[in-house]
């Protein structure tokens, strides 16, 4: 079944969208898992230029995502790490 649902003007396909994002966190619901102490194991990914955080929920790593974008990216590790201070994230594992 493939449900359709309307995001800025635009009709879209919730298969596409999903198969996309491959489900992501959004940073909101981030700072809840850290809060609650349901997310505990993080990760730090170097993408070319970029850094990306992934968070582990059970046997899979999840990308968090921006308000805009599917998977979120910083330009320096130092502000993913200002960014895990901000929300409450101690401990994380980078990954060159």
């Amino acid at each position: 079944m493939v449900a359709l649902y309307q995001q800025g003007g635009a009709w879209l396909d919730s298969g596409a969208e999903e198969q996309s994002m491959k489900r992501a966190i959004e940073q909101e619901t981030l700072a809840a898992l850290v809060e609650t102490g349901a997310a505990r194991e993080f990760r730090v990914l170097r993408e070319g230029e970029t850094w990306r955080l992934e968070l582990r929920l059970g046997a899979k790593w999840l990308p968090i995502r921006s308000r805009r974008e599917p998977v979120r990216y910083w330009r320096s590790l130092t502000a993913v790490g200002r960014f895990c201070e901000g929300v409450g994230i101690k401990v994380l594992t980078v990954q060159f």
